[in-house]
């Protein structure tokens, strides 16, 4: 066998080898049995068990809603996880409330599981990723800190990413009813989805926010016949505590957006600190207004919506954790995939490598545990990093606006 044919069959293999050996990785957390200690899910799983008990207007009473994941989860112990989910998005967990609380686990890993790999698929389609693409993208996913804690903890963000990828994989099919129900899954967490309605709202895509109205009204129609108004009022009562009594359960200052790092600056003033935070997001939903309105008769719009409207309001949502990051892989993968990485000099890839490695394992588990957790740490250098991320990839699409469309359909070169 010759030299050349060796070199060959190592490049060609070494994305794969990545892709396997990260996955495998990710997969020894996704077989983990349930853990009481850390685990998420019981958030989830409580209030639609009541629901489907029969107790539904008492689905977002805490006492009532932590008893009964104590009750389907003994291994939680004293420990107890408020849900605040808006009452639309209990739609989409409904048949969970059906199983006992060691079904529902089970069925829920397969649910994280499947929404990683359709979003991975959804994304090849939509972008025409090639081989080695599609093997760097399970890579790095896999062993992104955001996956990981999102997997440890059974979160919902692989569930948000992969709405977000079918709603992109939509538009470009021009599916809209399948946008729209995606983007009203990507409601679970409304922080997180309404930039990207602010964005639709300023792109002139009426219909499909028409669409979109409509089934998240059909979700809480059904939720409130269940629920009732004593259910709704729980709901407003939970969140209104946020920022008092339930404080130390939602951990707002380990959060990378602009809030986050401000309570980490002044951990004494949180209410001034959320005023000035709702603020900077009402003036960031404009810029991504007019932005989406700037973008709206080009074809690029739906690039220039992943580019601008997904980072900024990731950036400066009231509430997120790090986990919630994976909603920035499209982004990631159209810079990477399309044309915009044929025009980003040396110095721009090399600093946005070391900006995403941030996020990655063990460098997020280091940043995440050893610094973030301890009191007197007050730079989160994951805000910066998504800082910085942010207004590269708002530059980029501002800058280069014909480079943003990304290619459809897989060309010769690709495909081999």
């Amino acid at each position: 066998m010759s030299i050349e044919r060796v070199n060959r069959i190592v490049k060609e293999s070494m994305p794969v080898l990545f892709a396997i050996l990260s996955a495998a990785w990710l997969a020894q957390f996704f077989l983990a049995p349930f853990s009481g200690s850390i685990s998420d899910f019981p958030q989830y799983y409580a209030p639609v068990r009541l629901i489907c008990t029969g107790h539904g207007a008492d689905s977002y009473k805490f006492p009532i809603a932590s008893a009964m994941q104590k009750e389907s989860f003994p291994t939680m112990g004293e420990r107890a996880v408020p849900t605040y989910l808006p009452p639309p998005s209990m739609f989409w967990f409904l048949p969970f409330g059906l199983m006992s609380g060691s079904q529902a686990f089970i069925v829920w890993k397969i649910v994280q599981i499947v929404s990683l790999v359709g979003s991975i698929f959804l994304l090849r389609d939509a972008w025409g990723l090639n081989r080695k693409a599609v093997c760097y993208l399970i890579a790095g996913i896999c062993a992104s800190g955001p996956a990981f804690a999102a997997t440890q903890l059974g979160q919902i963000s692989m569930l948000i990413l992969c709405a977000l990828s079918t709603m992109i994989w939509a538009f470009k099919k021009d599916k809209l009813w399948v946008a729209a129900i995606a983007l009203s899954v990507l409601m679970l967490k409304p922080q997180e989805g309404l930039p990207i309605m602010v964005f639709l709202a300023g792109a002139k895509r009426y219909k499909m926010l028409g669409m979109t109205v409509g089934v998240l009204t059909v979700q809480f129609l059904v939720i409130f016949c269940l629920i009732g108004v004593q259910g709704m009022t729980e709901y407003f009562a939970t969140t209104s505590n946020i920022d008092t009594s339930q404080s130390i359960l939602m951990q707002s200052e380990l959060g990378p957006t602009v809030r986050g790092q401000l309570l980490r600056l002044l951990p004494d003033s949180k209410s001034l600190i959320t005023q000035i935070s709702g603020i900077i997001m009402l003036i960031s939903w404009a810029l991504i207004f007019f932005s989406g309105r700037k973008f709206a008769s080009s074809p690029a719009w739906l690039g220039a919506g992943l580019l601008i409207a997904v980072p900024i309001g990731v950036l400066t949502c009231l509430h997120l954790h790090s986990y919630d990051l994976l909603l920035l892989v499209p982004s990631l993968v159209l810079v990477l995939s399309g044309p915009l990485e044929s025009i980003a000099p040396a110095w721009l890839l090399v600093g946005g490598f070391l900006l995403t490695g941030t996020f990655m394992v063990p460098f997020y588990i280091y940043i995440h545990w050893d610094h973030l957790l301890k009191e007197h740490w007050i730079l989160n250098p994951h805000f910066f990093a998504l800082l910085t991320m942010t207004v590269g990839f708002s530059y980029l699409a501002y800058r280069y606006p014909e480079k943003i469309q990304a290619p459809v359909k897989p060309t010769v070169e690709q495909i081999s």
